[in-house]
């Protein structure tokens, strides 16, 4: 629980990306929706790790690394 991802996670106040971002999503159009708190996480984590991949390599590093599953939960 000491690790920085674990306390950054319990420190955002991740509802507020729901409140800005949610009116953004419509059910009815485009591909189903992926929850808001792991699109803006991968971004996040993204941009601070491994700016450089792809993003389905990002996606592969996730579903692997413990902590980052933890920071997106």
């Amino acid at each position: 629980m000491s690790h920085e991802l674990v306390r950054l996670s319990n420190q955002i106040d991740w509802s507020v990306f729901d409140e800005q971002f949610s009116q953004l999503y419509h059910a009815d159009r485009g591909c189903p929706e992926n929850p808001i708190r792991l699109m803006v996480g991968l971004l996040y984590l993204k941009h601070v790790y491994v700016y450089t991949l792809p993003n389905e390599q990002l996606v592969n590093l996730w579903q692997e690394n413990l902590y980052w599953q933890y920071f997106l939960r």
